[in-house]
């Protein structure tokens, strides 16, 4: 349920914003042995803050007070969702934060076999300033299943049940993080029945791999948004730079995974995906 009072924004300031998602690999480094200050918390805000995001959700990651530091060092407020295994995620906004949950399951409970990794939901505040005239946005902050595809099937469907009420209470939605399947298993279409947009455009000449950040071999890192948000994503790619890939001079990277980017902006003309603003990183 959005909380009592907020707006919609039907009318008023459409919203703005950058998301990042990233599975940090409990800021361990990648390969194994990566130096010490490589992998501290304020290396990971760090580079994280030169995409300027608004919005960064986070996987596999290592103790809340890691999070906590980089979100201080982000100046961002933080929400933390335990794993029922060792794999906890966590949200980290400039956004105003209406209200979270840990595995807003519709059941209303975590069933035990599904969402082992972690599932959490935030409201947030954007695109007024103040709140007046702002719309409420639905972040899922989801990471599924590696390797059961049953076990997938049903926390894909879960997900998009809980998307659908958000959208039928007025919100705009946004799903991103380590999904665990690749664009040409079943799981893909179902996002996309379910309403949802892949915000990726692709780039010469990019597949968008995502996993692994020093051998490429597979997109498994999403950021979906609903279909009133798709015409105004005007960039979605991996950040496949350093240090979230290694190379020859420093053949370490922060994670095995590498960071997704997605800009939502206002309607502009006919920016929308497909076109990219020079102005956007």
């Amino acid at each position: 349920m959005l909380k009592q009072g907020a707006r919609t924004g039907r009318g008023g300031v459409p919203l703005s914003f950058r998301t990042i998602a990233y599975n940090v690999l409990e800021c361990t480094g990648f390969p194994d042995g990566a130096p010490a200050h490589m992998v501290t918390p304020a290396a990971f805000a760090e580079a994280l803050a030169g995409y300027a995001p608004d919005v960064v959700t986070l996987a596999e990651c290592p103790e809340r007070e890691s999070v906590l530091a980089v979100a201080a060092h982000l100046e961002m407020a933080c929400v933390f969702f335990p794993s029922a295994e060792r794999w906890p995620g966590a949200l980290l906004t400039r956004l105003p934060l209406l209200a979270a949950e840990n595995c807003p399951h519709p059941s209303g409970v975590r069933p035990a076999a599904d969402f082992t990794r972690h599932w959490g939901r935030a409201l947030l505040l954007a695109g007024g300033g103040d709140g007046g005239g702002a719309e409420v946005v639905a972040v899922h902050s989801v990471h599924l299943h590696p390797s059961d595809g049953a076990t997938r099937e049903r926390e894909v469907l879960a997900v998009l049940e809980a998307v659908r009420a958000d959208r039928e209470a007025g919100a705009r939605v946004v799903v991103q993080g380590d999904l665990n399947h690749r664009p040409d298993m079943p799981e893909y279409e179902w996002w996309w029945n379910g309403g949802l947009y892949d915000t990726f455009e692709p780039e010469d000449p990019g597949e968008g791999y995502t996993y692994r950040s020093d051998i490429p071999m597979a997109r498994l890192d999403y950021i979906w948004v609903d279909r009133e948000l798709a015409p105004r994503v005007v960039r979605g790619r991996p950040l496949a730079e350093p240090p979230f890939v290694p190379t020859e001079e420093h053949p370490w990277a922060l994670s095995d995974h590498i960071p997704q980017l997605a800009v939502i902006e206002p309607p502009r003309g006919q920016v929308g995906p497909g076109r990219l603003d020079s102005d956007v990183r």
